[in-house]
């Protein structure tokens, strides 16, 4: 850009716009010094390449793109060069370095794994809650499109909003197993167009209400019994 007195006559001085999207907080941390380097980089691909090393590791490749006045084949070209993991969000396109790509995958699905094993009866895990767990930490948005690719590609599933690996099934602790079986005595049989209450199933089994409200919730997750009345 060139600055001009008044009248437009006289040149006062110019320069370059690296960066037209400064955040408004944590200007003058290291690793926001460090991104105003890579963005002051000529050579796109060389910028793009410094910028993906820098936290947080992924880059509006659309908004890069308009503001180095590129077009369309040569962005492509630059995803192609280097490789890009591309992630379609709504009209941008964000993307991560197969490096951190590998990083994100392997991350998720460790987590995942850790989950279920530590939290059989639930039938995943809350998506945001996921989110903030993972290196790198990616915007909602573009976490939700990362997770819908996996998922197209069978690396997890989705179900509402909780997410789980493919082979995950929602199953009893053990000891939660054995109190089910005690109230399945009591709900089944003769006695299955007329069960008892939750209060008289506490009563009848010296439980808790809650933790016989507990198991029907959870065993109602997993299609063992249905919720005709509350309670």
């Amino acid at each position: 850009y060139v600055v001009r007195d008044t009248s437009a006559q006289r040149t006062i001085g110019g320069g370059r716009l690296i960066d037209l999207r400064a955040p408004s907080r944590k200007r003058r941390t290291p690793d926001r010094l460090i991104q105003i380097e890579a963005y002051a980089v000529p050579d796109p691909e060389a910028a793009v390449t410094a910028l993906l090393d820098t936290p947080p590791h992924y880059l509006d490749l659309g908004s890069f793109a308009r503001d180095r006045a590129l077009g369309s084949d040569e962005t492509q070209r630059l995803v192609d060069s280097l490789g890009l993991v591309c992630i379609p969000v709504r009209k941008t396109l964000f993307v991560l370095s197969p490096a951190c790509w590998m990083q994100f995958r392997l991350g998720l699905a460790a987590n995942l794994k850790t989950f279920h094993a530590d939290n059989p009866d639930l039938p995943g895990i809350g998506m945001e809650r996921l989110r903030l767990q993972l290196d790198p930490r990616l915007p909602a948005p573009m976490f939700a499109a990362a997770l819908r690719m996996l998922a197209r590609a069978g690396k997890l599933a989705l179900d509402g909003a909780w997410v789980r690996l493919p082979g995950h099934e929602v199953r009893l602790a053990p000891q939660d197993e054995t109190l089910w079986l005690q109230i399945e005595r009591l709900i089944g049989g003769s006695t299955r167009y007329h069960p008892p209450r939750v209060r008289d199933i506490a009563d009848m089994l010296a439980k808790p209400e809650a933790e016989i409200r507990r198991i029907l919730k959870l065993t109602g997750r997993i299609g063992r019994v249905y919720e005709v009345a509350h309670d």
